[in-house]
């Protein structure tokens, strides 16, 4: 009466495989879903800095949300496509620079603020096995310098001249990161898949992510600057538009070739120009009035 059960058992064992294979590839794409805008001004946390603050959340979102791929193992679907670890490479390269920056414009005697100096190593080298309990630490050391300007203990640079520092450090970055890409454009083999055009495009789209996520911890009143204002959103803007493209499959076609798509990389590096434009003209108008500010003082002195 029940013989069918026979020929169940191996029927319903294929099809858990079956069902199995191909959850894999459907996990794939779902891990890979990157943000759809820079973050924004919000803060999780109340900061006695606001950027180490977002520096921090950064580094919380992607251990939360996405999680880090390099901490996961390599059979791991998220492993398998290139977006997500490309962009958090990304996004680990530029927290460190600017957990560096910010080490040397420390007041504490002039000398590099330590705890700013191990989080900024620790990130840096966030790569491979142990890189979770890494970061881990870069967040607790960005955490101690937090507690330090909270309780008056440590001082900052006027946030104007923090500012200027790191809208020059954010244009340096991106402006590497557009040499790159012209770099590439012309060494490129222009298949229609390259592997590595592919990680070097999202890397550069992790770097705009941070530096637009750090740029938009500063509120707009933070500094009463003439300039400074109409700078931080213009500055703001290009670089929400320069993090918008994000193409399933990155074209660099030959010159003069027809693609439907146009050429990726080449569109990246044009958005990425008018952000570091902007950049460069907020870092312009942070310096103006600095040294207005060094002008004014001589003369009263």
């Amino acid at each position: 009466m029940f013989g069918w059960l026979r020929h169940w058992k191996p029927i319903g064992g294929g099809m858990i495989i079956i069902a199995l294979l191909g959850s894999y590839p459907a996990t794939m794409v779902l891990s890979h879903k990157l943000p759809d805008q820079i973050a924004d001004s919000s803060r999780d946390e109340v900061w006695a800095d606001q950027r180490i603050g977002a520096a921090i959340e950064l580094i919380q979102t992607e251990f939360e949300v996405r999680h880090w791929s390099d901490a996961l193992p390599e059979w791991h679907p998220q492993n398998q496509l290139i977006a997500v670890p490309a962009f958090q490479d990304g996004l680990r390269e530029t927290l460190a620079l600017f957990a560096d920056l910010r080490a040397d414009t420390t007041r504490a005697g002039r000398t590099r603020n330590e705890d700013l100096s191990i989080a900024a190593t620790l990130i840096l080298n966030a790569t491979g096995e142990g890189s979770a309990d890494q970061l881990s630490a870069a967040a607790q050391a960005l955490r101690r310098f937090d507690g330090l300007i909270a309780r008056a203990v440590l001082d900052n640079d006027a946030m104007a001249d923090l500012m200027r520092a790191e809208a020059a450090l954010y244009a340096d970055i991106l402006s590497e990161s557009v040499s790159d890409i012209r770099r590439s454009v012309q060494s490129d083999d222009h298949k229609i898949f390259n592997r590595a055009r592919t990680d070097r495009y999202y890397r550069i789209i992790g770097k705009i992510y941070a530096v637009g996520t750090l740029l938009n911890a500063v509120q707009s009143d933070d500094i009463v600057h003439p300039g400074f204002r109409d700078a931080r959103e213009k500055a703001r803007n290009t670089l929400a538009r320069a993090f918008a493209p994000r193409p399933l499959i990155v074209s660099n076609p030959e010159p003069g070739d027809f693609s439907l798509g146009g050429n990726d990389m080449m569109t990246l590096a044009y958005l990425m120009e008018d952000a570091i434009f902007a950049l460069r003209e907020l870092e312009a108008v942070l310096e103006e009035n600095h040294l207005a500010s060094t002008t004014d003082i001589r003369d009263r002195s």
